[in-house]
């Protein structure tokens, strides 16, 4: 549904990035008008997601989510189509945002850009997994004399967002571990979004490029990519999990109620039998995803280690 999975749920992206905005004023999120058995709380809230195909798609992977808030925090929930990863944190900087599924890095920006944001959940993708992933190197079929990521020099090279840790830190340790500089030595292509990376690199508008890994199967399970298009030639260090993060001028009870909510009820086992899913296999493909666990089964300390190995100028701006 968010974060990786980016093409069921239309990416967050990073995959994608889903957000929570309090309607009502501008400057305080939690400014709409009060919940009847809450007063502090909103009555309405909006999700929102970088979108990786249309507004409609958007509406029906994130409409469980909805119902699970409204069924058991009685919060109304609206949809919103983000446009980036920076236009998120700084929303949720702002107090616009109250929450966001970040990728890892963009979730180390917002920290240490003073977002003031709290990790209550971990996408991830079954019952039994952690929510790590992969970067894949990917390159166009008819690029022969490419067999790793050595090879990208002077390539046409596509990524996903200068905020994303799939699509853009951690492609860019690999690059520089390879020898290359991802600024200097190839010619950089943002696609804005992990599949359309990989399409791009499909088509031949991109030679190479990168996307996170669960994407190409996504793709060909939706008939939009023959595996025959693309190869792999890469694979990153493993990645922690997607982070959704609250921001902490919520109030705490709301906070705790969320990440409670999220945590024990926001996976499709527990949709399916709370009548929200008609269906466990149906509701992971609506979702795009298992569902969230404790932000204790992640370890984010290599990003840290890769943004000092890569200098990004997202880290370095995040500092």
């Amino acid at each position: 549904m968010f974060g990786r999975s980016t093409v069921a749920l239309a990416t967050l992206v990073a995959t994608g990035s889903l957000f929570l905005v309090g309607c009502g004023s501008s400057s305080t999120p939690a400014a709409s008008a009060a919940n009847k058995a809450h007063p502090a709380w909103p009555s309405t809230i909006t999700i929102g997601a970088i979108p990786s195909e249309n507004a409609t798609a958007l509406q029906a992977s994130l409409k469980p989510i909805e119902d699970l808030i409204k069924q058991k925090l009685d919060i109304n929930v609206k949809v919103f189509s983000g446009t980036s990863y920076s236009a998120l944190i700084e929303a949720q900087k702002a107090h616009k945002v109250d929450l966001v599924e970040y990728g890892p890095l963009s979730y180390y920006i917002a920290k240490h850009t003073g977002a003031g944001v709290e990790n209550i959940g971990i996408l991830t993708q079954s019952a039994t997994d952690d929510g790590s992933y992969h970067s894949i190197a990917w390159a166009n079929s008819k690029q022969t004399d490419v067999k790793s990521v050595a090879d990208f020099k002077g390539k046409k090279t596509c990524f996903v967002d200068p905020a994303s840790t799939s699509g853009y830190l951690f492609p860019s340790y690999g690059l520089l571990k390879a020898g290359l500089d991802p600024k200097k030595d190839v010619s950089p292509v943002f696609a804005g979004a992990h599949d359309a990376s990989i399409e791009s690199i499909a088509k031949g508008t991109c030679e190479v490029g990168f996307s996170e890994d669960i994407i190409a199967p996504q793709l060909e399970k939706a008939g939009k990519l023959k595996a025959s298009d693309v190869r792999q030639v890469w694979q990153s260090p493993t990645i922690p999990g997607s982070p959704i993060a609250v921001s902490t001028s919520l109030p705490k009870d709301l906070r705790d109620q969320l990440k409670k909510v999220l945590t024990t009820d926001g996976n499709v086992d527990q949709l399916t039998k709370l009548g929200i899913c008609s269906g466990a296999t149906a509701c992971q493909d609506t979702l795009g995803m298992w569902g969230f666990k404790d932000p204790s089964v992640a370890d984010y300390s290599v990003i840290d280690e890769v943004c000092a190995e890569t200098k990004s100028t997202s880290c370095t701006n995040a500092g």
